[in-house]
């Protein structure tokens, strides 16, 4: 088919066959020109509503009309013209429409054509004085010289043309067109038209529509369903431009196959075309656009917005409001009546709606309310000064009196886009960022796109000065509200809740694992189906849903087991206990109540009654033994209280031998002297002989002694006898004076139930022992040598008992006790907070085992103390419970016996049981661990090395007190040298690297 296209869409129609309707307005322009007091008439209405197609329509109708001289003249780009190049154009025009010679106006052409062409003009056209013809004018665009920026023909034009209008009334009309209403145009060019009937050209109506969109059917190139005519008046609403646009457009598009055929039109074949009439429209759109002040631009979006349904006033103002309008002026109360006068928009029910879909349509994709919200800049003039004025200080770089003035022109308009984003600008610039982000924000609201970059450029520089990462976390998310595409700030906030999903899944599988710990299965089944949907892109759930599931169902089954075991149903239980045992063969209990309900037997309680009938006899048993301990105990205490008095009765009796000799030589002394005398004075009898001197006798002349009288302890007290009359000075003078002399033997001073035996670690008479100084309790020195002595020189150890007395002592070994069982804690657990010795990931930090290891030497300053004050106040048997029960966990014997069983089961247990237990706890705790990995294994380190260094502890404390006054020394020098070695070892590995020989 080769039809052509009959829709003409952006040209004026008028004269042609697709000028259609208008016919209401073509007959009163006609009333009024045959009027005899009228001759002017002014038709006006929107950009592309069909003006100029009215005005061509007139010069071809108005000569079929009456005696019409129509002469049609376009102002459009002619209001910078003089007034003299107008009224030479607009002569030509009309001599070349009468078919005139060209006019000469000559130099003062507004005279000539005033006075005498025009005149002459009209006399012509007069065909009788009863019926003259006249010359109408039809002005097109006539507004644009209204325009007080319009140029000099506006100016000028206007008064010339009133003279005009009263030349000659019934021969010179005029039909003015302009673009707006009359009471819109200036004082100037509303004088003119004073009086002058003023006549709207608005949209077609409905059948003018449906008949404009069936031209096609004229030469049979389309035919149009009803349905597909009612979506048209639906889309444009009989505006003249838009329905040949459209009506173009599905014309084309049903023309793009090259159809044999005419097509049928169709509503979706409308609706199809809407899209391209929109792009194609874009130029026309933006000349009418255009033509509306910046109040209506920001109302009709603001409607467009809001769709195709009617709204009120009030309405109007509260989305205005939202939409970041804050400020509701005259203007914008206003617009809503003055689109109407434009036929933009229509009243309905109290409020207003769109006339023409298709152009709300096209405001809603091209002229959307967050870019014509800039016109808001333009509504106020003061804002707008004040706001250059701020950017001419900004530019020259006087900050302050720019902020100055612009805060002045946001104050005057808030919704100025381009003074708030200067304000921000200053304010970012000082370094204001909270109060620069306040204004962007209340910009983001009216004008995103413009706000947006300076925003997001605020929120990071105050993320620089942030040091709160939650803070961080916050800042990055309001970048998203506001650019949600932002790559950093959506890696940030991506990152952060990832690791918040991490760790609320963690804690959430940790009170799973606690659940299934206490066998709440179906609380357990219930947060793992809840934690597959929360996090179902984390991992897969369904395996641990069965599981739990599986562990729900066989609690259930073994419940039931149970049940039917009770009631004596030994075949359902049988049963069950089979089906739980074939599923998980270690299940709780269920192969003991299988072979009970199989056998009627039920062997762990049977088990279980043995083990606590023997734990009674154990317990009984220990009881015995710690009775019997007691009492041996207690009778030790009362025989080293006997001792100690028999020995100072001993010490006294010795003082009193003393005592004793040294009278007995005097008296010898005196006995030689009287028997020397004696023998004087018998030769002096006989003979006269000279007297003899005591020096002078012989030593054979001295006499035995008489016998050495006894001194016997009774009850193990020794008590001198008082009643041996050899036992005073002056008995034995009584005697040496009736009696031959002798000398005195030394008393014995030794008990009767006693024997006497050899010492053989006392030192001869040649080697005397020396005093040895006294020991302090703070040298750790002096527990060295006590503790040599008693290995290797128990007869210091007795001098010093002597000499200091056996308090002293056993306060020293009182220390040296507890010294060699704290020892062995203080310095694994220092050295573990000094990080000399390694720990395992599930140790705690070194500063908490600092203060472990000042705890237990408070521990061990205390328990020194105790036991010092204790044996002053003579109860050592409780420091031995103490320490027992207590402290060393276990101690056998106490620190109340005697000196060399203390020091000895000292030594031995804090040489084998405290170096062994700490040494397995490291290599269990920090060492094997990590090798095998597991737990079970450093326990059963701790607790079999423990047990073994108990019982070796036991054997080797009763050997060295067994062996302490024998000869093998080698036996004292070798579990010396193993203590020795125990604490070397044990200061090597904590302190000199010797863990990681044992570390693989």
């Amino acid at each position: 088919m080769n039809l052509s296209n009959p829709y003409i869409a952006g040209n004026p129609v008028g004269g042609t066959p697709n000028f259609i309707g208008r016919a209401d307005i073509l007959r009163e322009v006609v009333r009024v020109l045959r009027h005899p007091a009228q001759n002017a008439i002014v038709l006006f209405g929107q950009r592309r509503i069909g003006k100029t197609s009215v005005l061509q329509q007139l010069t071809e109708q108005l000569p079929k009309e009456g005696p019409f001289h129509s002469v049609y003249f376009d102002l459009q780009d002619k209001a910078a013209w003089p007034l003299a190049r107008v009224l030479t154009e607009i002569a030509r025009t009309i001599a070349d429409a009468l078919h005139l010679p060209a006019p000469d106006l000559g130099s003062d052409p507004a005279w000539a054509f005033h006075k005498e062409w025009l005149p002459a003009v009209l006399k012509d056209l007069s065909v009788s004085e009863q019926n003259p013809s006249s010359l109408v004018l039809l002005f097109d665009e006539f507004d644009v010289l209204a325009d007080p920026k319009g140029g000099q023909a506006g100016a000028e034009l206007f008064p010339y043309l009133r003279q005009l209008m009263a030349l000659d009334p019934t021969r010179l009309q005029f039909v003015f067109v302009i673009g707006r209403k009359v009471e819109d145009l200036e004082s100037i060019a509303l004088s003119l038209f004073k009086g002058t009937q003023a006549l709207r050209v608005s949209l077609l109506d409905h059948d003018d529509t449906l008949q404009l969109a069936r031209l096609s059917e004229q030469n049979e190139s389309l035919h149009w369903a009803p349905d597909a005519l009612e979506k048209v008046w639906e889309l444009t609403h009989g505006h003249p431009f838009l329905t040949q646009q459209l009506c173009s457009r599905v014309w084309e598009n049903l023309y793009d196959d090259d159809p044999s055929n005419a097509p049928a039109v169709m509503p979706e074949d409308v609706e199809q075309a809407i899209p391209k009439t929109l792009e194609a429209s874009r130029n026309t759109m933006e000349w009418i656009w255009g033509g509306l002040p910046p109040a209506e631009r920001v109302v009709i979006s603001a409607l467009a917005k809001m769709g195709n349904e009617p709204i009120t006033q009030e309405q109007l103002e509260q989305m205005l409001r939202e939409s970041g309008v804050r400020v509701v002026i005259r203007e914008l109360q206003n617009a809503p009546q003055l689109l109407q006068d434009w036929d933009l928009l229509e009243p309905v029910d109290g409020g207003f709606q769109f006339k023409v879909e298709l152009l709300r349509r096209w405001l809603l994709k091209y002229k959307p309310l967050n870019r014509v919200q800039e016109e808001l800049d333009r509504l106020i003039p003061l804002a707008e000064n004040l706001y250059q004025a701020a950017m001419a200080y900004y530019r020259a770089g006087q900050a302050d009196m720019a902020e100055n003035q612009v805060r002045q022109a946001v104050a005057s308009n808030p919704n100025h886009a381009r003074a708030n984003e200067l304000l921000a600008d200053i304010l970012i610039s000082k370094g204001e960022i909270d109060d620069a982000i306040k204004v962007l924000r209340a910009l983001f609201e009216n004008q995103p796109v413009n706000a947006r970059p300076r925003l997001v450029e605020a929120l990071f520089k105050k993320i620089e000065r942030e040091k709160d990462e939650i803070e961080h976390i916050n800042l990055y998310r309001q970048i998203l509200a506001v650019d949600s595409r932002h790559p950093r700030a959506s890696k940030q906030v991506a990152e952060y809740e990832r690791a918040q999903r991490q760790q609320e899944m963690a804690l959430e599988l940790a009170k799973l694992q606690t659940l299934e710990n206490e066998k709440r299965y179906r609380e357990a089944l219930e947060l793992v189906k809840e934690l597959a949907g929360k996090y179902n892109e984390e991992r897969d759930w369904q395996p641990e849903v069965e599981r739990i599931a599986q562990k729900v169902n066989l609690a259930e089954i073994y419940q039931q087991a149970i049940e039917a075991l009770h009631k004596g149903n030994k075949e359902a239980a049988i049963q069950e206990f089979v089906h739980v045992l074939t599923v998980e063969p270690r299940y709780e209990e269920a192969t003991r109540f299988l072979h009970q309900a199989i056998n009627g037997e039920d062997i762990p309680a049977f088990k279980l009654q043995i083990q606590n009938l023997q734990k009674e006899i154990n317990d009984l048993r220990e009881l015995k033994t710690f009775k019997q301990l007691t009492i041996l105990k207690l009778q030790n205490v009362n025989l080293r209280n006997s001792c100690q008095q028999a020995d100072r009765q001993i010490e006294k009796l010795q003082n009193e031998k003393q005592s004793l000799q040294s009278t007995n030589k005097e008296l010898k002394l005196k006995i030689q002297i009287l028997e020397a005398e004696n023998e004087r004075q018998k030769k002096n009898v006989r003979s006269g002989p000279p007297a003899v001197s005591p020096k002078d006798l012989p030593a054979s002349a001295s006499r035995p002694a008489p016998p050495a009288v006894p001194l016997r302890a009774e009850n193990q007290t020794l008590q001198p006898n008082t009643k041996s009359p050899s036992s005073s000075p002056q008995t034995v003078a009584n005697k040496v004076s009736s009696s031959p002399l002798t000398p005195l033997p030394a008393p014995s001073l030794r008990p009767e139930n006693q024997t006497s035996q050899p010492n053989t670690k006392k030192p001869s008479s040649s080697e005397p022992i020396p005093t040895p100084n006294k020991s302090s309790s703070s040298n750790p020195f002096d527990y060295l040598r006590i503790l040599f002595w008693v290995f290797f020189a128990r007869h210091h150890l007795e001098k010093y008992q002597k000499v200091y007395g056996e308090d002293s002592l056993q306060s020293v070994g009182n220390r040296l006790a507890f010294s060699l069982i704290w020892l062995p804690l203080v310095l694994p657990t220092l050295a573990l907070g000094l990080e000399t010795l390694p720990s395992s990931d599930i140790a705690w930090l070194p500063a908490i085992y600092l203060w472990i290891s000042g705890g237990i030497s408070l521990v061990w300053l205390l328990s020194v103390w105790l036991a010092a004050w204790l044996n002053e106040t003579n109860q050592a048997s409780g420091v031995a419970i103490i320490v027992t029960f207590s402290i060393a966990g276990g101690i056998a014997g106490s620190i109340a016996s005697s000196m060399t069983f203390s020091i000895a089961f000292g030594v031995a247990f804090g040489m084998i049981f405290g170096v062994a237990v700490r040494i397995a706890s490291i290599l269990a705790s920090n060492l094997v661990q990590k090798v095998a990995g597991g737990v079970i294994l450093p326990i059963l380190v701790i607790i079999l090395t423990g047990k073994v260094a108990g019982v070796v502890a036991v054997v080797m404390a009763f050997i060295v007190a067994t062996y302490m006054d024998d000869e093998s020394k080698w036996i004292k020098a070798g579990i010396f040298t193993l203590g020795l070695l125990a604490y070397g070892f044990l200061l090597w590995f904590c302190y000199f690297g010797g863990w990681r020989v044992f570390s693989g």
